[in-house]
């Protein structure tokens, strides 16, 4: 998969979507076989509402039709469940990871949401580990994975595995509800060389120590040999806008990593998708016109962003402009967000997003063809 220079769109196709009942958002899918996929998604009443839990759905006719199996945590309770996140991926035997966080419901006031809609800061959480040897069937109980700052973390993907048997944590640094902001909004990542059983200190990928710019929705994915690459979606606080894509290389599997540097991309959150011999599926949230979810193929000439071919992978109904700014927490009113993309077969992605159709959010995905 590295000889191409255009993709186009092949068909467009819904995962899950329901016309009462919960909502789907934030969605991941893996493959596990010849045809059958496993899709993870947040359910929830409202996006990032108090009841937020993630749900496995899977397709054994390799994604022409999806049946729900149910909550990851089965053992959710009645009464005041904790809102929930968490996102799968496969690790190279075929076991699944779900990674995700955790924040207590408020008893005194239930419909309390994880944003402080005046300060933008978030309730604090705890980071949850859970793990499937069956297809994504069962899992084991949330396992805690210390956090090593003192802050709200941003976890915005699933488990990375790397080739040598590493396993690559990424995270955000989050203001805190009153609104302090002690370690900036960075983004970091954890290694673990014993099946995340522990984990080492953290290595910084983004940060701006004037705390002018902020960087979340970090992504990292193994790109060759000892090369990670990442990506963020970047903003300037000072002019209160954002900045295009940021990204950054490591050459030592993520011990060192270069400076931040900015792509040709204007979007936000993003999933890059490595297809070999430097080029790159870049899929991105674009939320000025054309408003919807882009991907653009690019290849890397060292450390340089070379930009292929950019196109639409699907149109947004609502075509307003959003972000997240000082004073607004704009999340809760997106229509659509979160894209990641697999491997679908030899010539073919899939591209997997939520997105809301009809006044419902579900998840939907779009099939692409790549071509030279």
């Amino acid at each position: 998969m590295n000889e191409f220079t255009r993709f186009s769109i092949v068909r467009e196709g819904v995962i899950y979507r329901q016309d009462t009942g919960y909502q789907g958002y934030y969605a991941r899918v893996v493959r596990l076989g010849l045809k059958e996929l496993v899709c993870s998604f947040i359910a929830s009443t409202v996006h990032e509402g108090p009841d937020c839990h993630p749900v496995i759905t899977r397709s054994v006719d390799n994604g022409i039709t999806w049946a729900v199996e149910g909550p990851v945590d089965r053992r959710r309770p009645k009464k005041f469940p904790p809102t929930e996140t968490g996102f799968i991926s496969r690790d190279g035997d075929g076991s699944l990871f779900c990674l995700g966080a955790q924040w207590q419901v408020n008893p005194q006031d239930p419909n309390e949401g994880i944003i402080n809609a005046k300060t933008v800061g978030m309730k604090d959480n705890v980071v949850l580990l859970r793990k499937s040897s069956d297809g994504g069937r069962t899992w084991t109980p949330g396992a805690p994975v210390r956090k090593p700052l003192d802050c709200p973390f941003e976890i915005p993907t699933g488990i990375v595995p790397l080739n040598d048997g590493t396993h690559l944590m990424s995270f955000a640094t989050w203001k805190k509800w009153d609104g302090s902001m002690p370690f900036g909004h960075s983004i970091r990542i954890i290694t673990s060389s014993d099946r995340c059983k522990t984990w080492s200190a953290p290595v910084t990928i983004f940060h701006d120590t004037t705390d002018r710019v902020g960087f979340w929705e970090g992504r990292v994915t193994q790109a060759g040999g000892d090369r990670l690459f990442a990506s963020s979606w970047t903003h300037d606080w000072a002019a209160d806008k954002d900045l295009p894509n940021h990204y950054a290389i490591s050459n030592d599997r993520g011990r060192t990593w270069t400076r931040p540097m900015a792509s040709p991309v204007n979007g936000q959150t993003s999933w890059p998708l490595y297809l070999g011999n430097d080029l790159f599926f870049f899929v991105y949230n674009h939320r000025r016109p054309p408003v919807g979810v882009k991907a653009q193929l690019m290849r890397l000439d060292g450390e340089k962003w070379i930009s292929v071919h950019d196109d639409m992978v699907w149109s947004s109904e609502n075509k307003a402009v959003a972000t997240i700014s000082k004073d607004n927490y704009a999340v809760t009113g997106f229509q659509f967000g979160l894209p990641s993309a697999i491997v679908f077969d030899d010539r073919h992605l899939m591209v997997v997003y939520w997105c809301v159709v009809g006044g419902r959010a579900g998840i939907n995905y779009t099939l692409v063809s790549l071509g030279s």
